[in-house]
């Protein structure tokens, strides 16, 4: 294994401190011209039947170049799927665990080693892995299952003048990563795609941190539109909908800000190799949790998990800038949001097009003391009992 700090897949060599380098990713000043790195592949993918999962992935990494410009033989590969709460696949609450075990048996018949890993705010990771169905399938596989709960401390490099960043460091200890999200609408950051997927780094604990430290939120850049009242009166939503405000909120909801700017920063010091969403089944409505499932039939990649993302909402037709997220990442001159300089390739955009998809009802940014406590009491519990050391038993080695 390369030590922290490991060569990029594009042959860049990263920075020192464990950052891998985002070099790749960074705005330029292209005239106007569509940015080859910064490429969006869209795959048409009818179900979550292996040979159909399989074949789309396979053509989607086709097209940003091929599994060999992800990661070579021998790496380490880390796979970070979706995994918010112990749901059914069925649900679209997490990444299907079809689309998780096609990219581990990708990884292994290249000759790699595929390890499966995100934290959870309520629980243990591997209490998810059996809910969603993963479970058998990661067990046949050999595939080490990681509870990302340890955490350490690294500086925010993008200058956001954030303090000290806290992600789980077997992360950076690996040769790559690869962010397998899921396409979802969020209540509280309009979408989560790949981006946010990669909040998934960040201990648990640490998550309940960060909401608390926010606080509400706001999906206008600029804070609340001049129309807004402060009596408890309504707002136009950018999407048409309609929103309450409380007259006390609308000094505070500007602050969703810095939760995304931390959000660019923990990408930034990662830095996955490839990013790919799966929107197989997406969820539309009140998510990510409470959101009803939506067929979408769709794959989706980039080596630039910002392309990735504007591309994904405008085929519901949002502007990126609606996203607190990607109006993050074009201030900190991060990856490419501007649509008319992303390449897309693949299966036709138009093919997957949903302008009646239904955005979820905004909400504020916060983190409940009551589910932080419980999410608490239920990781001791599961060490207690021994449920970790069970469920972790899905890799032979361990």
């Amino acid at each position: 294994m390369e030590p922290l700090g490991c060569n990029s897949p594009n042959g860049q060599h990263s920075a020192p401190d464990g950052q891998r380098s985002t070099q790749s990713y960074q705005d330029d000043s292209s005239g106007g011209r569509a940015d080859k790195s910064a490429a969006v592949s869209l795959r048409a993918c009818a179900g979550y039947d292996p040979l159909t999962i399989r074949r789309a992935l396979d053509a989607c990494v086709a097209d940003l170049g091929g599994w060999s410009r992800v990661f070579e033989p021998g790496m380490r590969v880390l796979v970070k799927p979706n995994y918010l709460a112990a749901r059914s696949a069925d649900s679209a609450v997490v990444t299907h665990p079809r689309v998780v075990e096609a990219i581990c048996r990708a990884v292994l018949e290249h000759g790699a080693t595929p390890l499966v890993g995100d934290s959870t705010p309520i629980g243990s990771v591997h209490r998810v892995v059996k809910s969603s169905g993963a479970g058998p399938l990661l067990e046949a596989l050999g595939v080490e299952v990681l509870d990302l709960n340890r955490g350490a401390l690294y500086p925010a490099t993008l200058g956001s003048q954030l303090p000290q960043l806290k992600i789980d460091p077997r992360v950076l200890e690996m040769d790559r990563v690869i962010n397998l999200g899921k396409f979802k609408s969020h209540t509280q950051c309009v979408f989560t795609l790949s981006i946010k997927n990669m909040f998934g780094c960040v201990p648990g604990r640490t998550k309940a941190y960060w909401h608390f430290k926010v606080g509400p939120a706001s999906p206008y850049p600029q804070g609340l539109p001049a129309h807004a009242h402060g009596d408890g009166g309504y707002i136009q939503t950018p999407c048409g909908g309609v929103g309450s405000v409380s007259s006390h909120s609308a000094a505070s909801w500007t602050r969703v800000d810095d939760f995304s700017r931390m959000l660019i920063e923990t990408v930034a010091r990662i830095r996955p190799a490839l990013n790919l969403v799966d929107a197989v089944v997406a969820m539309e409505g009140n998510g990510p949790m409470g959101g009803t499932p939506r067929p979408m039939g769709l794959i989706a990649g980039s080596l630039d998990p910002a392309a990735l993302d504007s591309v994904l909402v405008s085929l519901t037709g949002l502007d990126p800038m609606e996203l607190p997220v990607l109006r993050a990442a074009k201030e900190l001159r991060f990856g490419e949001c501007r649509l008319d300089r992303i390449p897309v390739v693949g299966d036709s955009l138009e093919d997957f097009l949903a302008p009646d998809f239904r955005q979820a009802q905004r909400a504020p940014v916060r983190f409940s003391l009551r589910h932080a406590i419980h999410g608490y009491i239920r990781q001791a519990w599961a060490r207690v009992t021994g449920t970790a050391t069970k469920t972790s038993a899905l890799n032979p080695r361990k």
